[in-house]
């Protein structure tokens, strides 16, 4: 009796799963949502494609088509950021993932393709079939698809990477509605291939072909798509032909203003006329009569900080001030903060922490950063650590002597919060180091970090210092052997479980250039980090060759920069600019003027293009070398220039070279040839070349070409204070020697 009663639970128990077990393991495949005994089926001839069409399937297909159409769970977790259809607030922010009702419909239909390149090839070849029907209904995979369920299969194609595949299936498959082609265009914008966004513009055209308008969310997509101000004008442009017929919203003039922030394809850093645009469409926003939001204010706030327009900046802050609703938001200070920060401007990133505690505002570890970064910039150590201590509650500015002149006696700072510092704002400070040349300073803070001193915030574990805090740590330095302790400290950080940093190519870079910045410039020591690197298994890049390079043209020793050239060649490393320059440059110094011609031709023959230093280099070359030939030198690089190379930014030492050249042999003629062969306007030191060659032409001055040419002196001078007075003395000695 005692056992049976002990027995009916598990009894019970037993009995309650074996009515389960049979359901689980014969019926469903609760990972997939579809029935084992039906894969999906992928129409490929006419005749499937006609049932697919036209909605009528055969009874094979039904239990298949029953498994796309069951409605799912849908999940109750919302997606982080603000992103809604149509608007995401930009890349940044992240994308919306796809909750769809039928997520595991769009699990088993492209469950069986691993690679993005083999949806494209699907969606591709349905396409193509939909096309040769030549079927004026439109194509479904599934007829019992809504708009909605087309933007989410849209949406779920882009989180797996298909971006051609949504383009097809928008294009030709999908309904023709703007919201079809909305969520396709901001998938496509959402790429990060640039190329990709780009196509973005196409669905633009598919979408007038189709005859569907599009919507101001359309138009926030196409902005999401662009990069830089002039892309963004033309595309205001192109949208104000749909006045009229589409409204426009806020967050579309919000998506243009953040496309001027953005630099384009081509360009290695945001153009300075980004800003102008930016406020050409806040005019547009307030002509349409809508009102900026935070969101405006903050996308204007962005594009300042890219152009460096701090004076801008603080005349929207006024503006800022007089509104309420976005005075009360504090990503708006964050902004302003950055744009105070990216110009170094110290002093009114601290007003601006006020302002913000006067107003209510938390200030958090990115403000505190940012003005880090302000103090970073204009080398304050002192005051910077004296920052750190306060939101770290640390006691490092004692130990750190004042190389800054500004400390907390002279300026009142905010009351900074007690937060504890992340990796960034460490390496922050570590920067205001680098910038001031202060060694000893970044070397107690990484000490601190390398003990475990300071922790994470949310975590509490150590902050141990990374690649980038050793980098910077190697900028501070100027000691050949002291870069190598630091190398070395690097390479036995691989013996600790914890704060594990390798050497990589930037490191040995840097180390490097510790050889050639130093008061000694060390070959021996550059030569033994090339070595090195190959030990760590890093590969030497042009940076470090470059780098040695310029530490023997700091020593005057060609052979070993002639050295390092060739062996940058064996070892298949393009050199570029920069590392010809510096053989040319340690030529010149060891007055070898043929070899630095031979190497100038060698670059030329490779395609290369010169840069001002270039120039400079062969002039210099020129000047040092005791031929007779410097003439007939200087006469074939002028004739080997090209015509974007005779702007005086570029080839002005050679043009300059040359003009004196021909006046010290008194021919001016020749001088004046060359001078009229300048392209664009003529800088100081041409115009100071020329008025010589007329002070000293064979056989006598020429008077009226000086005086012809002295209206673009007095037009120099206004210009260039600095200029006036050498081009004034030449004007005066060819006076002094002109005797009527």
């Amino acid at each position: 009796m005692k056992y049976g009663l002990t027995a009916l639970p598990l009894l019970w128990f037993c009995g309650r799963v074996s009515c389960f077990l049979p359901a689980v393991s014969v019926s469903h495949n609760y990972q997939s949502g579809v029935p084992r005994s039906y894969p999906p089926r992928i129409p490929t001839t006419k005749a499937s494609e006609g049932n697919y069409a036209e909605g009528n399937s055969s009874k094979r297909d039904q239990p298949a088509r029953q498994a796309y159409s069951r409605p799912l769970r849908r999940q109750r977790s919302k997606p982080k950021g603000n992103n809604q259809q149509g608007y995401g607030g930009g890349r940044k922010q992240g994308r919306r993932k796809v909750f769809s009702r039928r997520q595991g419909a769009f699990d088993a239909l492209l469950g069986q393709f691993q690679s993005p390149e083999e949806i494209d090839a699907w969606i591709k070849a349905l396409a193509q079939d939909h096309a040769q029907s030549k079927s004026s209904s439109t194509y479904h995979i599934d007829a019992s698809w809504s708009s909605k369920d087309e933007t989410d299969f849209i949406r779920y194609l882009r989180d797996r990477g298909a971006y051609q595949a949504l383009e097809q299936y928008a294009s030709v498959l999908a309904r023709k509605n703007v919201y079809v082609y909305t969520a396709a265009i901001s998938s496509l914008a959402g790429s990060k291939n640039q190329k990709t966004r780009k196509r973005a513009m196409l669905l633009l055209n598919r979408m007038d072909e189709a005859g569907v308008l599009p919507s101001s969310f359309t138009f926030a997509a196409l902005f999401q798509s662009i990069d830089g101000p002039v892309e963004a004008r033309k595309l205001m442009t192109l949208l104000q032909t749909y006045k009229g017929k589409t409204s426009w919203s806020t967050a579309a003039f919000n998506e243009a203003i953040m496309a001027c922030s953005r630099r384009g394809m081509y360009q290695k850093r945001p153009t300075n006329k980004g800003w102008q645009v930016a406020l050409e469409f806040l005019h547009n926003l307030r002509a349409e009569g809508l009102s900026p939001d935070w969101k405006t204010y903050t996308a204007l706030l962005n594009v300042c900080s890219q152009t460096g327009q701090l004076k801008i900046a603080l005349s929207l802050a006024r503006e800022i001030e007089s509104n309420p609703n976005i005075a009360e938001n504090s990503r708006v200070w964050g902004a302003l903060l950055n744009v105070c920060a990216q110009a170094g401007d110290y002093r009114q990133a601290n007003e601006v922490l006020i302002k913000m505690q006067e107003g209510g505002h938390n200030i958090n570890l990115a403000d505190c950063s940012a003005f880090l970064k302000a103090l970073s910039r204009n080398g304050l150590v002192k005051l910077s650590f004296e920052v750190l201590d306060l939101i770290a509650g640390s006691k490092l500015a004692s130990e750190i002597s004042n190389h800054g002149v500004t400390t907390l006696a002279t300026v009142q700072l905010a009351k900074l919060p007690q937060i504890s510092p992340d990796l960034v704002a460490l390496n922050t400070v570590v920067a205001s180091c680098a910038k001031a040349k202060n060694f000893n300073a970044a070397r107690t803070l990484l000490d601190c970090m390398k003990n475990g001193e300071f922790c994470d915030g949310k975590t509490r574990a150590p902050i141990y210092p990374d690649e980038i805090s050793y980098s910077l740590l190697l900028s501070s330095c100027r000691e050949p052997m002291a870069a190598r302790e630091i190398v070395k400290e690097m390479q036995l950080s691989r013996r600790y479980r914890m704060g594990v940093v390798r050497p990589s190519n930037i490191t040995y870079a840097r180390a490097i250039a510790v050889c050639s910045k130093a008061d000694a410039p060390d070959v021996e020591s550059a030569r033994f980090f090339l070595s090195s690197s190959r030990n760590d298994g890093v590969e030497p890049t042009v940076f470090m060759y470059s780098a040695a390079i310029w530490t023997a043209e700091r020593c005057g020793n060609y052979s070993f920069a002639k050295e390092i050239l060739e062996e940058m060649k064996a070892e298949g490393v393009e050199p570029n600019s920069i590392s010809y320059t510096g053989v040319i440059s340690a030529a010149a110094r060891a007055g070898c003027l043929e070899e630095a011609l031979a190497v100038y031709w060698e670059f030329r023959k490779g395609g290369g293009a010169p840069s001002a230093a270039t120039y400079n280099a062969l002039a210099m070359a020129v000047r040092q070398a005791q031929t007779p030939k410097k003439l007939e030198a200087l006469e074939d690089i002028f004739k080997g220039m090209k015509g974007a190379d005779r702007f005086v930014d570029i080839g002005g030492p050679v043009i300059e070279a040359l003009i004196n050249e021909y006046g010290r042999n008194g021919a001016y003629s020749e001088a004046e040839r060359v001078f009229d062969m300048i392209n664009g306007p003529a800088n100081g030191p041409c115009l100071r070349a020329i008025l010589n060659a007329c002070a000293t032409a064979d056989p006598e001055p020429r008077w009226e070409e000086v005086s012809g040419k002295r209206h673009v002196v007095l037009a120099l001078s206004l210009r260039f204070n600095r200029l006036a007075y050498p081009i004034s003395g030449c004007f005066n000695f060819a006076l002094q020697r002109y005797n009527p």
